[in-house]
C-alpha cells in the first residue's frame, strides 16, 4: 500500500513538473519573461531525476526487467517521452545552428549587441536580439522535458506494478 501510493505521488509530481515545464517552453517562443522560472524549476527537476535514478537502482532485477520491457513502451508515458526526446534534439540543433555565432547577447543604452567566442561585440537589431534571446530561453527549457518525462513514465510503470 505504501509502495503504491508513494509511486502515484511521485507520478502526479511529474505529470505536475511536465505541465508547467511545458507551459513555460511555450512561452518561450513569444517571450522570455520566465526565463527566472526556468531556472527555478530546474531544481525540483533535477532532484526528481536523482530520486528517480536511485530508485532504479534500488529496484530488483526482476523488476526492472518489467518496467523495461518491450510492453511497457507501448504506454503513453512512453510516447510522452519518445515525443519529448525527438522534440528536444531538434530544439537543441535549431538552437545550436541560430546561435552558432553568438555567445552572448546584451543591451546598452537601447543599442543591443552579440558577443562571440572572443568577446567581440557586434551591433544588432532589435528582432536579432530578440530571436537570439528567445532562442536561448529554449535551449535552457527544452531538455528540462525529456528529464521529467523519463521519471512520468517510469514512475507510471511502478505505479502500475505495484497494482499487481
Amino acid at each position: 500500500m505504501y509502495k503504491e501510493k508513494n509511486y502515484n505521488i511521485w507520478y502526479k509530481l511529474s505529470m505536475l513538473f511536465l505541465i508547467v515545464a511545458v507551459l513555460i517552453h511555450i512561452t518561450g517562443y513569444f517571450t522570455n519573461i520566465l526565463y527566472i522560472a526556468a531556472w527555478i524549476l530546474w531544481m525540483p527537476v533535477i532532484a526528481l531525476a536523482v530520486i528517480t535514478v536511485f530508485d532504479i537502482k534500488n529496484t530488483d532485477k526482476r523488476e526492472r526487467a518489467i518496467i523495461f520491457s518491450k510492453e511497457s513502451m507501448k504506454s503513453i508515458t512512453f510516447l510522452i517521452l519518445i515525443i519529448a526526446f525527438i522534440y528536444v534534439i531538434f530544439n537543441l540543433i535549431y538552437g545550436l545552428t541560430l546561435l552558432n555565432s553568438v555567445w552572448d547577447i546584451r543591451a546598452a543604452d537601447g543599442v543591443y549587441y552579440a558577443v562571440d567566442e572572443n568577446n567581440n561585440m557586434t551591433e544588432i537589431g532589435y528582432n536579432d536580439y530578440v530571436k537570439y534571446s528567445l532562442a536561448s530561453f529554449r535551449m535552457l527549457s527544452g531538455h528540462m522535458l525529456v528529464f521529467i518525462a523519463a521519471p512520468l513514465w517510469y514512475y507510471g510503470e511502478k505505479k502500475k506494478l505495484s497494482k499487481n
